[in-house]
């Protein structure tokens, strides 16, 4: 394989990663419009999405400059998006905590009845689950990052030998980076809540129904 061929691998492992970063961006910004429609219905979840607004808005400018250079250093240790947990205090009363820039901070939700704290509960651990999901699209995305990087660096000499041990390990490169896309789409359809295959179709991620 040629140098051109593997130019190929290299600008559609980048347009997969561009369409990938997007779709995150996306699901960013679709929690806090959920945020955003929650807390104008019910007060009781003011105090928690004032919380997470300047989180969601950190992270979508992080999300943008990764877009641009492909360049992020991530690692789980600091991840923005901290694992909620919650627990009844009382028969009327549930506290979480893990929000926001103030993980260890306590939020009290009170409910009126028991069709609401059933709907707190319901609250918190889909809150819980779209940030389980954001952090472990974001550990995909610091992935894809590091091998575009690899991909795009790696020098092509001139010598036949060289050159298709350059093209074997970037299409191994390339391999990891749509195995690791698949997966994100994955965590873009359970926090949309609609079918994987939904997404596939108009290949709005660079991944169609076929690859």
């Amino acid at each position: 394989m040629n140098g051109q061929g593997t130019s190929s691998l290299v600008n559609s492992a980048l347009a997969s990663y561009h369409c990938i970063v997007d779709g995150q961006i996306e699901s960013v910004a679709e929690l806090e419009t959920w945020l955003t429609d929650r807390s104008a219905s019910d007060k009781a979840y003011q105090d928690i999405a004032s919380s997470v607004y300047p989180l969601i808005a950190s992270n979508k400018a992080q999300l943008l400059e990764a877009r641009h250079t492909h360049l992020w250093s991530y690692s789980p240790a600091s991840s923005p998006w901290g694992t909620i947990t919650w627990a009844r205090t009382s028969t009327a009363t549930i506290s979480v905590t893990g929000l926001g820039n103030e993980p260890h901070k306590r939020f009290e939700l009170h409910a009126n009845s028991d069709s609401d704290i059933n709907s707190i509960e319901k609250f918190v651990s889909l809150l819980a689950s779209a940030f389980d999901n954001l952090a472990a699209a974001e550990g995909h995305i610091a992935r894809l990052a590091q091998l575009m990087d690899g991909m795009e660096t790696s020098a092509i000499s001139g010598s036949p030998a060289e050159t298709v041990h350059n093209h074997i390990q970037q299409l191994g490169q390339y391999n990891e980076a749509k195995d690791i896309a698949q997966q994100l789409i994955g965590l873009i359809a359970d926090n949309r809540g609609v079918p994987v295959g939904s997404l596939y179709q108009d290949e709005q991620y660079g991944v169609g129904p076929n690859d």
